[in-house]
């Protein structure tokens, strides 16, 4: 194939903005398309370009990535958790509670069982529909009028069914029926098309199972795939779900448990020995330690959408000891490059089995959220 029987080069550039708030700022992302006039040109033409969105909003000293899976998890996670610490407040109240008073608290009870019910479905279910193993796996049993078990729903379709709710009904912990827009298998057969119903506590036991199952190789998995099939015919949403949750693998690897393997990413950042001055001058050929901390390493997607790259940056913090002592510290910005398959193949294998359910926790806990102090992690190189 000559030169210019090849197709023309096309790039896909993020342009980052920053907008101040009064409790934070957020950070925009416009994403261009772009292709060279011709072949071995310096110059480009824009082919298109979404307007800027946000892609991440800092609070005060949080961050979050609205839409990632990442904040889905956590959101889920707290949602399961307030459903369990509500029903157990109106549960107390109703204990204490007699004539209109015990009538008002019962039916706040339903109330907020139904909209969290609805609401925690309308969240879970984008992982739902993300994880195909979530689907295969949990199942809800359902139960007849009379209370015997009869067949199990798929967690999926009881959450489908819940997006589009059109009537639903309490009794005690049970939804005692359930209608929808959707088609339904909550009935085993047209002629039995009410009276089923199922535990909201198996139903929001089961979301907990699911979202605690999830893992960094799962996430891996789902952007490897993402990046196989990247080019300009790409699906707008595909590509958002891909900038959005690269952008949150970056501050989930912050939560990361370094291990000796990490040392893989010291060598990619420090290909060669480079001992400053000051080190050599005090340590005169002695055996001395190093300490490299990556603290906020960020990954991004690279340019060239043939190449299908990753691009990592780090402030990498360097701590040189020589018997035991720290005889000098420094930090430096690295940048390193790798092919998407490289990347992925390497988080999934130091990595993968971390669950994202204990990052995310890992994450909220290094900045105070969870005003718990954690010591920082660092990763040895002799």
């Amino acid at each position: 194939m000559t030169t210019q029987d090849k197709p023309l080069r096309t790039a896909m550039k993020l342009f980052y903005t920053n907008r101040p708030t009064n409790v934070g700022r957020d950070e925009f992302v416009c994403i261009k398309y772009f292709r060279e006039d011709h072949h071995g040109s310096k110059y480009w033409s824009v082919l298109r370009q979404s307007a800027p969105f946000i892609l991440a909003q800092q609070y005060g000293s949080r961050r979050i990535i609205p839409g990632s899976i990442g904040e889905s998890i956590r959101n889920a996670h707290l949602l399961c958790q307030n459903f369990l610490l509500d029903q157990r407040r109106y549960l107390e109240r109703m204990k204490q509670s007699r004539g209109e008073e015990l009538a008002k608290e019962y039916y706040e009870l339903n109330r907020t069982f139904a909209n969290s019910l609805m609401l925690s479905a309308c969240v879970v279910r984008n992982l739902f529909h993300t994880f195909s193993k979530l689907s295969e796996r949990l199942q809800v049993q359902m139960f007849d009028y009379e209370g015997n078990k009869t067949h199990k729903v798929s967690m999926k379709e009881l959450m489908d069914l819940l997006v589009h709710c059109r009537y639903i009904n309490f009794e005690g912990e049970y939804v005692t029926d359930l209608i929808s827009g959707r088609l339904s298998r909550t009935a085993e057969n047209e002629n039995d098309f009410m009276g089923h119903r199922f535990s909201v506590i198996d139903f929001i036991e089961q979301i907990l199972e699911a979202i605690k199952s999830i893992t960094i190789k799962d996430i891996a998995t789902r952007l490897r795939g993402c990046f196989n099939s990247l080019g300009l015919s790409t699906p707008p949403q595909d590509v958002v779900f891909l900038v959005q949750n690269m952008e949150s693998l970056s501050d989930l690897l912050e939560g990361v448990v370094l291990t000796p393997e990490y040392d893989y990413f010291v060598k990619k950042f420090f290909p060669k020995s480079e001992i400053p001055d000051r080190v050599a001058a005090q340590t005169k050929g002695k055996s001395f330690q190093v300490k490299v901390t990556f603290p906020n390493p960020h990954v991004k997607l690279g340019d060239f959408l043939d190449e299908k790259s990753l691009i990592m940056n780090v402030n990498a913090s360097m701590e040189y000891y020589l018997d035991g002592e720290c005889i000098h510290r420094c930090r430096e910005p690295r940048e390193t490059s790798f092919s998407y398959v490289e990347f992925f193949d390497q988080i999934v294998s130091l990595f993968g089995d971390e669950r994202v359910l204990d990052l995310v926790k890992i994450f909220d806990e290094s900045i105070g959220f969870e005003n718990v102090l954690r010591s920082p992690r660092t990763s040895g190189k002799e």
